[in-house]
C-alpha cells in the first residue's frame, strides 16, 4: 500500500510541470483594429494579415473597376453605375476580409495553444 501511494505521488509530481500553462507568443498577434486602418486601402489589410494572394486580387480587381468606371463615365451611365456599385461592393468585402481574418488569426494561434497543451 505504501508503495503505491508513493508510485501515484511520483507520477502526479512528474505530471505537474506538463499540466502549467504556456504562455502565448503574443508579440505575434495581429491587431485587428490596424488591419482595418490598413484595409481602406484594397488589399493592405490582407498583406497585413500575410494573405498576398487575396490582397493583391482585391487591390487588382478595385483597379479594373475603377478603370471600368472611368471608361463608361461619359459613354454609358447605366454601365458606369453598375461597374462603381460592384467597385463598392468588393471595396466594402475587403474592409471585412481584412478585419476578420485579423480576429480568426488569433483564434488559430489559440486553437493551437489549446492543442499542444492537451498533447
Amino acid at each position: 500500500m505504501n508503495i503505491q501511494i508513493k508510485t501515484v505521488m511520483l507520477i502526479v509530481l512528474l505530471a505537474f510541470p506538463f499540466a502549467a500553462e504556456k504562455k502565448m507568443n503574443t508579440s505575434q498577434e495581429k491587431n485587428a483594429l490596424t488591419a482595418l486602418k490598413l484595409s481602406i486601402v484594397p488589399g493592405l489589410g490582407q498583406f497585413y494579415n500575410k494573405k498576398y494572394l487575396k490582397g493583391t486580387l482585391f487591390l487588382s480587381s478595385e483597379v479594373y473597376l475603377l478603370s471600368l468606371v472611368k471608361h463608361y463615365y461619359n459613354i454609358d451611365i447605366n454601365k458606369r453605375n453598375l461597374y462603381m456599385w460592384i467597385s463598392l461592393l468588393v471595396y466594402t468585402v475587403n474592409i471585412i476580409d481584412a478585419y476578420i481574418d485579423s480576429e480568426l488569426d488569433t483564434f488559430t494561434n489559440l486553437e493551437e495553444y489549446e492543442n499542444r497543451s492537451n498533447f
